[in-house]
């Protein structure tokens, strides 16, 4: 919300927009100056959009109908905007009466004397705005409610429902368990559908889900949908069954980007790109084949210099091929099933034994393959081109891809060692690390150390030349998927945490709480974007366990998770730091992290009277 423009409420019987039984928004009546809104129509704005109407627009601006707006009633009727000017609802109708003719002034104003009783002042117009304040969730689930039916484009769909679901997105289970299409997709439903009372909207929230998993950046999966849609106007149904394959699998590839078997295949990194280049091998076949062709030639080619190798390029091609992959999977009689199939861990473990990818044995002396927890977007993409393929089909093309696929997956492990020469973390040599992997017969020690994922203070000395936790190492772990532990605890704070046995205790940080933590609290965090809170980044998080040894105050909460420990400093505002208690295996686990203004005993995490219930030091024990 940005500042509150100046409005004059009117005491006239209120309006009301009705979603669902739960969520009924009365509206009051106010007189606003023209040029305090802000209509929107973009992805940034409060109603999202991609597409302008323009002929929408130019229609109210020069012939203005009243009888299409006055007394319809719900959101069809008066535009409702928020306090700061921002648009819930009709950014079109505001445009066009902010670019009225004479005439359609004339019309308006008259028609805002007979239905209200109201002058106007020539540069006024009257709007509704909600009785009280609503947070961002009855924001987004308002502007939603607003282009229900009525959507300009297949992006503005897209991106109504990605604001809508975006709240239960970020609850959404990590592993959606479901043995067919329909029941995932039906899953996807329930856990993300608000009114419990209504049934689910099964295709609107796994689209929302596959919009929810695609980067914001770049290519957006969300644009994409209105340019295809274009490209396929003379071809609609196969536009219809790439989408749908795709938005029946979002629970696949949401499983799949979660999947712990699979820490290093970063899915949703390629996902926008992917969806793009499966459309342009529906649309194109000959093309793509063409262009296929063509990077397999540059791949298999040894003069091919890494030094030139861009990090765009090798997502672009990797995307391509990825993209083909995928589209096969749409010729099929039944595309949504049989990708579903092909997404199932299960499967693509299976898939990866048989084409001699990798393995999850232990013991790979002697062998060149991979463990799962090494398979990268490389090797899903040859696992992809072989799946459900005859023994012995004979096709040039993809015989001649698949040989060469390792040859694009070399040349990134080249470009990563150019880049180790200027960037202190990746001084573990990406090339050495591949030909040890792939192209050697690695002793059973370099395995275990290639495998190793629990490291310890010692093993990142070696890195950041440093015996204590710094910010080098915070993003070393962060960066390279690894859970640092260190024997920091003392006996004393054990025992009364009830570890079984105190001498044993020990903390840990692993990549996922440095990604939680950032992901809520770093920089581009949307707490630090619209509610000022100040970012925390890896020097914070390398400070967290001296930040809870000198706590002001220390907090234990008991919740559905089981025990957490919530620790307050007082430093330019406050620092708070989560971990929570595992009695079991002796382990403090960092949760999250982050830094509010003002003073920590007002703040929500602390003042909660479960916490005060439960409060476990009024000073750290060290």
């Amino acid at each position: 919300m940005g500042q509150d423009i100046p409005l004059k409420k009117l005491d006239l019987a209120k309006s009301r927009v009705r979603l669902n039984d739960g969520e009924i928004f009365d509206l009051d009546y106010a007189i606003v100056k023209a040029k305090d809104l802000k209509p929107s129509f973009t992805t940034g704005g409060t109603q999202k959009r991609t597409h302008m109407n323009e002929e929408q627009i130019k229609n109210i601006a020069e012939n203005f109908d009243p009888q299409k707006i006055f007394g319809s009633g719900g959101f069809e009727d008066l535009p409702i905007i928020l306090q700061d000017g921002q648009v819930i609802s009709g950014n079109h109708r505001i445009q066009g009466m902010l670019n009225f003719t004479n005439k359609s002034r004339a019309a308006y104003d008259k028609a805002i004397q007979d239905y209200y009783n109201i002058t106007l002042k020539p540069d006024e117009l009257l709007i509704r705005v909600p009785h009280k304040n609503l947070n961002n969730t009855e924001v987004n689930n308002l502007a939603a409610g607003s282009n229900a039916g009525r959507f300009n484009s297949e992006s503005d769909k897209a991106l109504s429902v990605l604001s809508h679901y975006t709240p239960k997105l970020k609850e959404l289970d990590k592993k959606l368990n479901a043995d067919t299409i329909h029941s995932l997709k039906r899953l996807v439903a329930r856990d993300l559908n608000f009114d419990k009372a209504t049934s689910p909207n099964v295709s609107d929230s796994n689209l929302a889900l596959l919009m929810y998993n695609m980067p914001r950046s770049e290519t957006q999966g969300i644009e994409l949908l209105n340019k295809w849609h274009k490209e396929f106007k003379d071809d609609p149904k196969s536009y219809e069954k790439v989408k749908k394959m795709f938005i029946d699998n979002a629970g696949s590839f949401h499983n799949l980007i979660h999947d712990l078997n699979f820490p290093k295949l970063s899915l949703n990194a390629y996902l926008s790109d992917t969806l793009d280049r499966a459309f342009k091998s529906i649309k194109d076949y000959e093309s793509t084949t063409e262009s296929l062709k063509a990077l397999a030639d540059k791949h298999s080619a040894s003069s091919l210099g890494f030094t030139e190798y861009e990090k765009s390029q090798h997502k672009s091609d990797i995307s391509e091929i990825l993209g083909a992959a995928l589209a096969r999977f749409a010729r099929l009689d039944d595309p949504s099933n049989a990708l579903f199939e092909a997404l199932r861990s299960d499967n693509i473990k299976k898939g990866l034994r048989e084409h001699n990818i990798a393995d999850d044995t232990k013991d790979l002396l002697g062998s060149d393959r991979k463990v799962f927890n090494d398979i990268d977007i490389y090797d899903f993409t040859h696992y992809l081109l072989k799946h459900d393929r005859k023994p012995n089909e004979n096709n040039q093309a993809l015989s001649q891809l698949t040989r060469n696929i390792k040859g694009l997956q070399k040349d990134y492990y080249k470009s990563l060692e150019k880049q180790a020469t200027k960037e202190p973390l990746k001084q573990a040599n990406a090339l050495k690390v591949y030909n040890q992997v792939f192209e050697t017969k690695p002793k059973n020690e370099t395995m275990k150390k290639l495998k190793k994922h629990h490291i310890t203070l010692n093993d990142l000395k070696e890195i950041t030349q440093s015996e204590q936790l710094n910010a080098q190492g915070v993003e070393y772990i962060h960066k390279n998927k690894h859970s640092l532990k260190t024997n920091d605890i003392s006996e004393e704070e054990a025992k009364l945490l009830n570890f079984k046995e105190p001498k044993n205790a020990h903390s840990v940080i692993d990549y996922q709480g440095i990604q939680h933590a950032l992901n809520k609290h770093g920089e581009n965090s949307r707490s630090v974007k619209n509610n000022s809170q100040p970012p925390i980044n890896y020097d914070d998080l390398a400070n967290y366990r001296n930040i809870v040894k000198n706590a002001d105050e220390t907090l234990k909460i008991k919740d559905k998770e089981g025990v957490k420990i919530n620790s307050y400093k007082q430093v330019n505002g406050y620092f708070v730091v989560v971990e929570q208690v595992g009695t079991k295996n002796n382990r403090l686990t960092f949760k999250t992290m982050f830094k509010e203004n003002g003073n920590y005993k007002n703040g929500n995490s602390c003042e909660t009277p479960l916490a005060k219930a439960r409060s476990f030091l009024t000073k750290a024990p060290y």
